[in-house]
């Protein structure tokens, strides 16, 4: 029941929730620049619901997303800005849930240790603006994890509905929400049959069933792709440095693969080992506090919901090391809500004892300072991105053609494919002597076993080769090949990305033998 200090103490909660949106939304507004995986989101939901299903069963995602942003798009157009803004309403979601389940189970205290975290969190800045699927896994994953938790305290029918419908909106979504939701509901059949709750746990078995059944559609695409995943993907093998990486990955005050631009590698290394080393205290606290009878069932029920991003992280670290590499750092996201939820509700039992409650205080601060240095740093790294953007467009609308040309090399069809969603109304060409056995989809890319003769074209290089020259390995063909047929006549090299201009010299050499 909320009394009426509780009453009093909403306005406050709903405040610091609808300032930290409102942030939120202005990073989302400020961020014009698409990644790869941003592009090729965009370019997927231009394809109908049946293409859509088509292509990602050939890729390693299921296809709810895309279905979902399609919708979403159609209404308030197809822009960036409006696949940004889903983005942000998963985050709003998750908000509400602390704000209405989360503090109707335990209170003001957990609901407000909740709503600072979702604020002041440096991975969620990534969340809310990435256009893709992870804040909405966060978001499902999050209500299915509350759901099994209200059927173990008081089921309901109308609740195991809820259960299987986010448990199933997360699955289609992404396979470790499948894997969430698995463990999910092991730990609420564990839960309930260790608390002789023998009709709810019978109970919950039909729809489990309801749940795979519903699930199964999807099987045959699930089962290609962990034949394609085991026999080769893009994700290597798992590193010590990689483990380093996937410690400090949720708080981190920049992203990991961008460059340090206002602090230095020694500065992020002491201030995380110092958030490790607090992190550490609070969890030998957390122990401590289990040992005394008052807070042990509170403080195993937080462990069970650390349970749900243990035990999938966990597993898919197993399978990675067992089968083929399936992990990186931003598919912990997926089922980082519970863990949220656990770490909310042991932060809010030691703020109860006077004596140790000095550890949250410090250990909110430190987030505190390492969100807002993310913020600055993103917000730093954008610019320069945006200038390189600005660049770009002037260097290509040099041209007086109203279609341009690019091409890429095979290897080079993913830098080739941002450029197709960036500038929409050129032509993009991928020159491989041999055919290729994969799919260039869903970017709109021809291939071509020939380079044109009869028009001038821009050539782009693969964004992760050395940029100094023209020639690697991988570009043999454009270093041996071309140079007695094409001249290069101009040429723009950024951070990532290297573009050519080439001009064909079939015409000039025919007007000189005539």
């Amino acid at each position: 029941m909320i009394d009426k200090q509780s009453r009093q103490t909403f306005p406050i909660l709903v405040l610091i929730t609808v300032a930290s949106l409102f942030v939120y939304f202005v990073i989302v507004t400020t961020r014009t620049v698409y990644s790869f995986d941003e592009s090729y989101t965009m370019a997927l939901i231009r394809y109908s619901f049946v293409d859509i299903w088509r292509i990602t069963s050939l890729d390693v995602h299921p296809p709810l997303y895309y279905f979902m942003l399609k919708s979403f798009t159609f209404i308030f157009g197809e822009t960036q800005l409006a696949a940004r803004v889903f983005s942000w309403l998963a985050v709003v979601g998750i908000f509400l849930l602390g704000l209405f389940p989360i503090r109707r189970f335990w209170g003001d205290g957990v609901c407000l240790c909740f709503i600072l975290l979702m604020s002041i969190l440096p991975v969620i800045q990534f969340l809310v603006v990435d256009i893709r699927m992870y804040s909405w896994v966060m978001f499902f994953i999050t209500a299915a994890s509350l759901s099994a938790y209200s059927i173990f305290i008081k089921p309901k029918m109308s609740v195991y509905a809820i259960l299987v419908f986010t448990t199933l909106c997360a699955s289609y979504i992404q396979y470790y929400g499948f894997v969430g939701s698995m463990v999910i509901f092991f730990l609420l059949f564990i839960a309930l049959f260790l608390s002789n709750q023998r009709h709810s746990w019978t109970r919950l078995i039909p729809f489990f069933l309801l749940f795979l059944i519903s699930f199964s559609f999807w099987l045959p695409a699930l089962i290609t792709q962990i034949r394609a995943v085991d026999m080769h993907f893009w994700i290597t093998s798992i590193t010590p440095k990689d483990i380093l990486l996937f410690t400090y990955y949720t708080f981190s005050p920049k992203e990991p693969a961008h460059p340090y631009l206002i602090f230095t590698l020694p500065q992020m290394a002491v201030v995380l080992s110092i958030m490790l080393i607090f992190i550490g205290l609070i969890l030998i606290e957390v122990v401590r506090l289990y040992k005394q009878k008052e807070f042990r069932e509170t403080i195993l029920t937080a462990m069970c919901f650390a349970l749900v991003f243990v035990l999938t992280i966990s597993f898919a670290l197993l399978y990675s090391y067992i089968k083929s590499p399936v992990i990186i750092p931003r598919y912990t996201t997926t089922v980082l809500g519970p863990m949220l939820i656990a770490v909310s509700i042991g932060s809010a039992q030691i703020l109860k004892r006077e004596k140790e409650r000095y550890l949250i205080f410090i250990f909110f601060g430190l987030l505190t300072v390492l969100g807002i240095t993310r913020f600055f740093a993103e917000d730093r790294y954008n610019e320069e991105i945006l200038k390189e953007d600005r660049e770009m467009r002037k260097f290509i609308s040099n041209e007086t053609q109203t279609k341009r040309a690019f091409i890429s090399t095979l290897n080079a069809a993913g830098t080739l494919g941002m450029f197709s969603v960036n500038y929409p109304s050129n032509l993009f060409f991928v020159y491989s002597p041999r055919k290729n056995r994969g799919s260039l989809r869903p970017f709109h890319l021809i291939e071509v076993n020939r380079l044109p003769e009869d028009f001038d074209f821009f050539y782009i290089r693969n964004r992760y080769l050395p940029t100094d020259t023209v020639g690697p390995k991988q570009d043999l063909y454009f270093r041996s090949k071309i140079k007695q047929h094409y001249i290069i006549t101009d040429s723009l090299i950024q951070y990532e990305r290297s573009i050519y201009k080439f001009r064909t010299i079939h015409r000039d050499r025919e007007n000189i033998s005539d």
